[in-house]
């Protein structure tokens, strides 16, 4: 790995680290580049300021997030044990993000909605398309519903679940998991 590589991993590394233990307004540049082993110039020279790192690190964070799901849509399993894979794996990851880095991943987001809204959308609309179209497939998904009425509908739903706190949400995710399963296929 060059120098160049090793410098960006190090100021990656520092700054997930300090997002899990603090608010973004209590960190600084010059301690991510002091704990990083670089330069404060390095890290703007590679970040721009301090705002881009940060969203790029929690990026990074969303980025594993669905190349995870990814791979659980491509397996043999059915519709709704991959969808159950899905929550099961959605529920371990923010439990594995700490409250304070839920905190600054929602803080940019309010700060910023474009942050994810243009891209991750786009990327979780691709995801969700391979979702909707195994659901299909198997007849868990009514015909009826176009993949616009879906990603509206998924939409509509995820726009509503940010007023509501994180552990309401956790608390009840099964349920609005099986809602929201229930309420795929037509009923004529």
């Amino acid at each position: 790995m060059n120098q160049t590589k090793k410098k960006k991993k190090a100021i990656l590394e520092v700054t997930t680290k300090l997002l899990r233990e603090r608010l973004i307004s209590d960190i600084s540049m010059d301690e991510i580049a002091r704990l990083a082993h670089v330069s404060k110039v390095t890290i703007f020279k590679y970040y721009e300021n301090k705002n881009k790192l940060m969203n790029l690190v929690i990026r990074k964070e969303l980025d594993f997030m669905v190349e995870s799901i990814q791979k659980i849509i491509a397996t043999d399993a059915d519709f709704h044990e991959t969808f159950h894979q899905i929550y099961h794996f959605k529920i371990k990851q923010i439990r594995l993000m700490t409250d304070i880095f839920l905190q600054n991943m929602m803080k940019q987001y309010a700060a910023n909605p474009s942050f994810f809204d243009e891209d991750t959308r786009q990327i979780q609309h691709l995801v969700y398309q391979e979702l909707f179209r195994k659901g299909r497939a198997e007849g868990q998904i009514s015909e009826y519903y176009t993949d616009e009425d879906l990603f509206l509908y998924v939409d509509i739903i995820s726009e509503g679940m940010k007023s509501i706190p994180l552990e309401i949400l956790i608390k009840h995710s099964k349920n609005l998991t099986e809602m929201f399963l229930n309420s795929l296929k037509k009923r004529e």
